[in-house]
């Protein structure tokens, strides 16, 4: 999880060659600090001769409504997993407490369901303001535990590379009393091994009630996921249900035909 860009100029010079790659990475990056609707922040730190860039966003875009979260076309084909596993977070992981707080049904300290702590080392997130809280990451299904997730959310998995295991989802927890402060979605690009901070998401409050009103197909119907994922679904068991479909059609033949002998 490291996100930083090293100048191809190692002698200090400013080429024109790095002044494009920051305006290609860091649009909003000129001398020392700029901020663009506070949505990202970029500074060039200079370690001896080399120049590294770190730009990243601060603010996620929130997402509040099934339509804003269609758009953004996340975890929507198969076989990724991303869509399953919000819907099944927001249904069986999280309720709402009296004051309208979001608490954990599930201990991601304790590792349940394949959660572990996210250092946020490429600054993807807002910086942990509170030392209550930290970030738990989930979503991984090679991780311990993620085995006990529902079937339905880890039933594409496979050992080829594609994108079956690239959704994540990260919390922000109360370690003490177990309240989400946050909820964000992302995905985990393997060849870089890090997280795409323009594919990174927040998922409000009133989005987890409108998931949790839903059942799974109605909501998987609504983002788009089973309408793109049902001509590969049919193309991958066609092979299978032919046979059986002729053998059940054999064995109906054969009994109808002993019973017109009788």
């Amino acid at each position: 999880e490291d996100f930083r860009f090293r100048d191809a100029d190692t002698t200090g010079r400013q080429t024109e060659d790095w002044r494009q790659r920051e305006q290609t990475v860091c649009p909003d990056l000129d001398q020392g600090f700029r901020h663009r609707s506070n949505t990202a922040i970029g500074a060039k730190v200079h370690i001896g001769e080399s120049h590294f860039l770190h730009c990243f966003m601060m603010k996620p875009i929130t997402l509040n409504s099934i339509k804003d979260l269609k758009d953004t076309e996340y975890g929507c084909q198969e076989p990724r997993h991303g869509l399953k596993l919000l819907y099944w977070l927001a249904k069986d992981c999280i309720t709402f407490d009296n004051n309208r707080n979001m608490v954990s049904l599930c201990d991601p300290r304790g590792g349940d369901y394949g959660f572990h702590h996210f250092q946020n080392r490429e600054n993807l997130l807002p910086p942990i303001q509170d030392n209550r809280y930290s970030y738990y990451e989930v979503g991984n299904l090679y991780s311990r535990g993620a085995d006990n997730l529902p079937y339905y959310v880890i039933e594409d998995m496979s050992d080829y590379m594609d994108d079956n295991n690239m959704d994540r989802i990260i919390i922000s927890l109360d370690n003490y009393f177990l309240v989400i402060d946050a909820v964000y979605i992302t995905e985990h690009q393997h060849s870089s091994n890090s997280f795409d901070p323009q594919r990174t998401f927040r998922i409000s409050r009133g989005l987890i009630k409108n998931i949790k009103r839903l059942d799974q197909q109605t909501f998987l119907l609504r983002v788009g996921y089973q309408e793109i994922s049902q001509s590969s679904h049919k193309e991958k068991h066609t092979t299978i249900d032919m046979p059986q479909t002729t053998v059940t059609s054999q064995k109906e033949s054969s009994f109808w035909d002993f019973c017109t002998i009788l």
